[in-house]
């Protein structure tokens, strides 16, 4: 899949496309990216959620999941995704 620019195609990449890392906005035009999440985490991709909530904007099962707060640099972004990632051996 090219990148997703809906919910819509956003679940369907995430049903079949191999991914180092995801970064999802909970909410896309009103819509809840959750549906998006399970999917991706179910085939054992790292997510990260960016949003401007804070942790109470987000669903309280979701909440072990890295959080980017936006606005955020690219040193924030740089330090979500090595939280994220997988440590190598």
């Amino acid at each position: 899949c090219a990148l997703p620019i809906c919910l819509d195609d956003a679940l369907a990449c995430a049903g079949h496309d191999d991914y180092d890392l995801a970064i999802l906005d909970v909410n896309v035009k009103g819509k809840e990216t959750y549906a998006v999440a399970e999917r991706v985490v179910a085939r054992g991709t790292p997510i990260i959620f960016a949003m401007g909530y804070g942790v109470n904007g987000i669903a309280e099962s979701w909440r072990a999941h890295p959080i980017l707060q936006k606005p955020f640099d690219a040193k924030s972004l740089s330090a979500v995704i090595a939280a994220a990632l997988p440590r190598s051996p």
